[in-house]
């Protein structure tokens, strides 16, 4: 059982997994957070002190003598909730317990779905989940006051698809995968869950109340994200035992067809719905009442559509990474609704296909999927490689295992990466934060430690999740010592609120702006021209591509483009990485215009800078930086401005 995510699983065989725990231990962590304490000298505590063993993989140390190999077997309990599995365990160590049951109601009748704390002494101990009767029931050791908490928040999170659904693997077998897909595309049978009831009282501890629904509905039927976020007090909860709301707001829906349905708590609450950066937001104050159901059509209008540019996010996870926290599917849903068109599946160390969720989802016209993957030697730094094709016949797909025989040089495990995937691109991501350059001991103009470096990327990540200052740094110093790579502006999400997504992007030339016409061939040829804009929040348009290289000198115009929730306050033209220019007012809305007139081969690039919060979406500023372009002043070939990079 997996807490707040109302799904169930079960396991017929014994399987193997094979690979690297990460994060995923956060399916044990989320079971076990509760003060550190110990119930009575009976163990009953066993269970959690096991679980948060296993979690932490505190089992000591094995050594293995070069040329053997050792086997680690771990017993997972799977159930419908976790009582289950207190039941099971207590039973197994010979514990002495009574019963305790109960059902949760509402002012409608009993309320299915809903998670049910059970405590002792006032200390949680295991969770039970009620029935479609409303009813519950676990056992517990004897000799405690044992008391209740109902909770029928649920997540937080709505996404429009079909009741029962099954979460998709891309390494199921193919009858389980059909199987699956075709629940995406038009569910299966429902696993109750209770939402929008609130939190009971200690004085009503099994009493819940009954939600308010609201529909919402997009004129044009396109995804949008929306988000409501309470203006009531929070009520005193106790924060043990009840389900956290999301960030970024009380309750956040995504819809895939333009409309979703939405459960709340009654109250008050204010409503934004957007599509990410290119389109106006859409706002309103509402009373959700207990037992209403009310519907609001809106309009989502669209400020700007850059001819030939595609939006995408070239880097963000799901359930394959190791510290994944949103499945697949959803990951495609909340894309889309936040305006990319252009997904890359970079999970840890993983082959994921997204692409066969895409028709059930109904999405094809309006996103597409980079097959990728995060390559993440964690002493060497992160890199996605794309695109790329799955291996089924391969553990992972057919990922690179760097862990699995030796220490690779940077440069080697490159060229292992070219010699596995042909025609790969690979990226380095957050170059300063556990990534290439600071593993290699980059500093401006040198490498400090060259098995650690290879110049043989295509692109870098100068914008991530907001961070851009140091990595364009980097970014530009490899500018100034011949090293040309492609910058690209990714959220990072793990999660379905993480990264500020629809807003860290990438735009790349593809010249064309269906997404079903964005194939791989197109993604190579768009690198290759470096033809992209990171952008934080704003669109630059420019008459000369970024990414060209040009002969003499040029004139150029430019202007910049965003919704009216979107301000930038100035424009700088940048030449070998210094502002050299800087406009302010009207004239970076009309345009610009300027000459680019180097004495010496130089390159160019434009800078969009915001001093005002992007709200109501984020508290951060708006930012974007346009690919170089590069000026060959004798037509003699472009040279760097300061020379190579010096490699120890």
């Amino acid at each position: 059982w997996i807490p707040g995510h109302g799904r169930q699983v079960s396991i017929d065989d014994p399987f193997e997994w094979t690979g690297y725990m990460g994060k995923r231990n956060e399916l044990a962590m989320g079971i076990f957070a509760m003060p550190n304490e110990t119930l009575n000298a009976d163990g009953s505590m066993g269970l959690l002190l096991e679980l948060a063993s296993m979690a932490v993989g505190s089992s000591g140390e094995v050594a293995i003598p070069a040329g053997e190999s050792r086997s680690i077997t771990r017993l997972y309990g799977i159930a419908p909730d976790l009582a289950s599995l207190t039941d099971e365990w207590l039973a197994l160590g010979g514990v002495e317990t009574e019963s305790v049951s109960g059902t949760v109601t509402a002012p409608d009748g009993a309320v299915a779905g809903a998670v049910v704390s059970i405590l002792l002494n006032d200390s949680p101990y295991t969770v039970a989940i009620t029935d479609n009767d409303g009813n519950f029931s676990a056992e517990v050791p004897v000799g405690h006051d044992v008391t209740f908490i109902a909770d029928g928040r649920g997540t937080g999170l709505e996404l429009d698809l079909p009741t029962g659904h099954a979460p998709y693997s891309t390494y199921a077998g193919a009858e389980v995968q059909a199987e699956t897909l075709n629940s995406i595309a038009i569910g299966a049978v429902e696993i109750p869950q209770a939402r929008g009831r609130g939190v009971a009282t200690p004085d009503s501890p099994l009493e819940l109340q009954e939600p308010a629904m609201l529909t919402l509905i997009a004129s044009d039927g396109l995804p949008f994200e929306a988000r409501l976020i309470s203006t009531n007090p929070e009520p005193d909860v106790d924060s043990r035992i009840v389900t956290p709301r999301p960030r970024g707001g009380t309750s956040l829906a995504w819809a895939r067809d333009g409309e979703v349905t939405l459960a709340l708590e009654p109250g008050e609450y204010d409503l934004v719905i957007h599509r990410g950066l290119r389109w106006e937001v859409y706002q309103q104050h509402l009373t959700a009442g207990a037992g209403a159901r009310s519907s609001i059509d809106f309009e989502l209008t669209e400020a700007y559509s850059p001819e030939g540019w595609i939006v995408a996010d070239p880097h963000s996870h799901a359930a394959p990474s190791g510290d994944g926290s949103i499945p697949m599917e959803d990951r495609l849903i909340v894309s889309a609704a936040t305006g990319i068109q252009a997904h890359f599946g970079t999970d840890h160390d993983h082959i994921a296909d997204y692409r066969p969720l895409l028709e059930p989802l109904e999405l094809t016209n309006v996103i597409t999927s980079i097959v990728a993957d995060e390559v993440s030697p964690s002493v060497r730094g992160h890199h996605n490689i794309y695109p790329v094709e799955p291996d089924t016949s391969l553990p992972n797909n057919g990922a690179w295992p760097w862990w699995s025989d030796r220490v690779y040089e940077t440069q080697e495990g490159f060229d292992i990466l070219r010699d596995r995937h042909e025609d790969v691109l690979i990226q380095l991501n957050h170059p300063l934060d556990a990534g290439v350059g600071s593993a290699a001991g980059w500093s401006e103009g040198q490498i400090s430690n060259g098995s650690k470096w290879s110049s043989d990327f295509d692109a870098v990540e100068i914008l991530n999740d907001g961070k851009h200052t140091s990595y364009t740094e980097f970014f530009f110093d490899m500018m100034n010592h011949g090293v040309i790579s492609t910058p690209v502006g990714v959220s990072d999400s793990h999660g379905h609120t993480a990264g500020n997504l629809g807003l860290n992007v990438t735009f790349i030339h593809a010249q064309t702006n269906i997404a079903t016409d964005f194939t791989p061939d197109a993604l190579r040829t768009a690198f290759a021209n470096h033809a992209t804009i990171a952008s934080f929040g704003a669109f630059i348009d420019s008459s000369i591509l970024p990414g060209s290289e040009l002969t003499g000198s040029a004139e150029i115009s430019f202007k910049v483009l965003t919704p009216s929730w979107i301000e930038v306050n100035a424009l700088n033209l940048i030449q070998n990485g210094e502002v050299i220019e800087t406009f302010y007012g009207d004239q970076i809305i009309t345009g610009v215009t300027t000459q680019l007139n180097p004495e010496v081969d130089s390159w160019f690039s434009i800078e969009a800078i915001g001093e005002t919060p992007m709200r109501p979406l984020s508290e951060d500023t708006p930012w974007a930086l346009t690919s170089p372009i590069l000026i060959d002043v004798n037509g003699d070939g472009w040279s760097a401005p300061m020379g190579p990079l010096e490699i120890d």
